[in-house]
This record gives C-alpha cells, sequence and structure tokens, in this order.
C-alpha cells in the first residue's frame, strides 16, 4: 500500500508540470509591421493578421505584431510585413 501511495505522489508533481507546460506557448511569430497607406499594406493588416492570429492560437504559439517606426528598424528586417 505504501508503494502505491509513494507511486502517486511521485507521478502526480511531473503530471502538473506536464500540464503547465503544455498550457504555455513554448514558441513565438513575430510579425513588424509598419504604418503605410498602400493597398498591400492595408490588405494584409484587415485580411492576413487575423488568419495568422487564428493559427497561432490554435498551435498555441504566441503571437506579437510590432509596429516599426522607420528610424526604430531592427537590423535584421530589411522589409515589412517581416515574419520571424
Amino acid at each position: 500500500m505504501n508503494f502505491i501511495v509513494g507511486i502517486l505522489f511521485f507521478l502526480i508533481p511531473f503530471s502538473l508540470q506536464e500540464k503547465e507546460l503544455q498550457e504555455k506557448p513554448v514558441e513565438q511569430l513575430i510579425v513588424f509591421i509598419q504604418k503605410n497607406d498602400s493597398n498591400v499594406s492595408n490588405d494584409f493588416s484587415k485580411n492576413i493578421l487575423p488568419k495568422i492570429q487564428q493559427l497561432t492560437e490554435k498551435e498555441n504559439i504566441e503571437y506579437i505584431v510590432k509596429n516599426i517606426e522607420k528610424n526604430n528598424i531592427p537590423k535584421e528586417v530589411s522589409y515589412t510585413p517581416f515574419i520571424a
């Protein structure tokens, strides 16, 4: 009987930790956008970004949209929209 109780005390914390890990996103999708009045930019913001957000929610991926200014662009971002 003590053996079974010992196994339960051992397994329960691990199963709780596994559940916590599954609930927290472990991947990120970052979309860099730039305020622009072009038709392509507006279409992307209105039609594509919501679909990307739905997909990231479904796949449990953290979704981040960064609106950047011309003078505040990370050197890795050479165009917008840029998905990392």
